[in-house]
């Protein structure tokens, strides 16, 4: 038999123990779904609203805007602002330092400044954030 023939076999038995694998579904871990704008969405989807965790806005810097919000597994806050991501504290909010603070062997230093654009949690309080760098943050 030729690895062709015995591949093909392989895949027509496991197809044969597992027809759930050849329906078409979706995802479990499946987050979200992209739709051309031209499209529009679907029937009965709704865009999502934006739920912020309660902030004590007042012991934020002047003119901060909360942008995100995410809720740890210990309850903590962190937010992010146009003026830097903040973690809550006892006594108001403290700002974040974003980047490494210890260096791994063989890591770059980081020059510059990363931004910080989007913080999440899950539904187990696991936070999660984006990061941008420029490319002459890194030497």
């Amino acid at each position: 038999m030729t690895t062709c023939a015995t591949s093909i076999a392989v895949l027509a038995t496991w197809l044969a123990i597992s027809p759930a694998a050849a329906r078409s579904e979706t995802y479990p871990q499946l987050i979200s779904t992209q739709y051309d704008r031209r499209a529009g969405l679907p029937a009965g989807a709704t865009k999502p609203i934006l739920a912020l965790e309660t902030v004590d806005r007042s012991k934020l810097p002047d003119g901060a805007i909360v942008s995100a919000t995410a809720k740890s597994a210990s309850g903590r806050i962190w937010l992010l602002t146009n003026h830097g991501p903040f973690r809550a504290t006892a006594d108001g909010y403290e700002p974040l330092v974003v980047g490494p603070r210890v260096l791994e062997p063989g890591q770059p230093e980081l020059r510059g400044s990363a931004r910080m654009t989007a913080l999440v949690a899950d539904h187990l309080g696991h936070c999660q954030a984006t990061l941008i760098l420029t490319p002459f943050d890194l030497y």
